[in-house]
C-alpha cells in the first residue's frame, strides 16, 4: 500500500535483511551515517533507510524474521524507482509484541521456495542443495577499491535445476560444501544478457543450514499382544511389509 510522497505513516512487517552502517558526504560538509533494513510481508519487499538512531537496530536485537513496527516513516523514490521507506528524527522502530498480530505475519521459512520455482526478481528466500564448494573471489570497483564476492552452485531438491548464486561482499558468510541443504535469504534474480540467470545477493544476504526434517511413517496394526512387561504389535507399512513393534515402560502407557 506504500506510495511515493506518503508521510508520517506506520508499517508492520518482518525483517528480511540487516545491513551494516554506511557513510556519505554531507552537502554542508562532514560525514553522515545511515543504515538499511529490508522488510517483507506476503505482498512483497520494501527497503527502509534509517538516518537517525542507527544503534536501535543492535539495541533491540533486530535480525532476520524479527517482527517490527516502523513509526512515523515517510516514503520517497528508491534507487530502483520503487517506493522506499525512510526514518528521520521523528521516526522510530519497535519490536512488535502483539502476539495476535505477529502470528498473522508470515515468516521467512513459510515463504521460502525451492530454487526451481523462482521466477520473480526480488526473492525473499530460496532453499536447495549445494552442488559445489563455495569460493571467495575479488573484484575491482569503479573507484578502484577492492571488493569480494562468494559464489557457488545451488540445485533444486528434486535435482531438476541448478543455478549460480553470487553474493557481493559476502566473504563473512559460511563456507559451503556439496550436499548441504541451505536457505539463502535476500536475493535478486538477475537475467544475464548471455547465459543462464543468476541469483545475486549482497552484504544483507544470509545463508542458513536447514536440518533434514524427520518424517513419520504410517503403520497399520495387524495384531497385538502382551509379553511380560511390554506390548508387542504386528504392523504393516504402505508396501504391506510386516514389522514387529515392541513397546516398553512409558511407551506402553501412551
Amino acid at each position: 500500500d506504500l506510495y511515493i510522497g506518503a508521510n508520517d505513516i506506520t508499517v508492520v512487517a518482518r525483517v528480511l535483511a540487516v545491513y551494516p552502517v554506511s557513510t556519505y558526504a554531507r552537502k554542508e560538509g562532514g560525514e553522515g551515517r545511515y543504515r538499511r533494513l529490508n522488510l517483507f510481508d506476503r505482498n512483497g519487499i520494501v527497503r527502509l533507510t534509517m538516518w537517525e538512531e542507527l544503534e536501535a537496530i543492535d539495541r533491540l536485537g533486530v535480525g532476520v524474521d524479527t517482527p517490527l513496527r516502523v513509526v512515523s516513516a515517510y516514503v520517497k523514490t528508491g534507487l530502483d524507482g520503487k517506493p522506499a521507506l525512510n526514518l528521520g528524527k521523528k521516526g522510530r522502530i519497535e519490536v512488535l509484541k502483539d502476539e495476535g498480530l505477529v502470528t498473522k505475519m508470515p515468516s521467512v521459512p513459510e515463504l521460502e521456495r525451492d530454487i526451481a520455482a523462482i521466477t520473480e526478481t526480488d526473492v525473499i528466500a530460496v532453499r536447495g542443495i549445494v552442488q559445489s564448494d563455495s569460493k571467495d573471489s575479488e573484484f575491482t570497483r569503479g573507484d578502484g577499491s577492492r571488493g569480494t564476492f562468494k559464489h557457488f552452485m545451488l540445485g533444486s531438491e528434486s535435482g531438476s535445476k541448478q543455478q549460480r548464486i553470487v553474493i557481493w561482499n559476502g566473504s563473512d558468510l559460511p563456507t559451503l560444501r556439496p550436499g548441504e541443504r541451505v536457505r539463502v535469504t535476500n536475493l535478486r534474480l538477475k537475467r544475464q544478457t548471455y547465459g543462464d540467470p543468476e541469483f545475486h545477493g549482497d552484504s544483507g544476504t544470509r545463508i542458513d543450514a536447514i536440518q533434514n526434517e524427520s518424517q513419520g511413517t504410517l503403520l497399520l496394526v495387524v495384531g497385538s499382544g502382551d509379553v511380560r512387561d511390554s506390548t508387542e504389535f504386528l504392523v504393516a507399512d504402505a508396501t504391506r511389509t510386516l514389522f514387529h513393534l515392541n513397546l516398553k515402560d512409558k511407551a506402553v502407557e501412551s
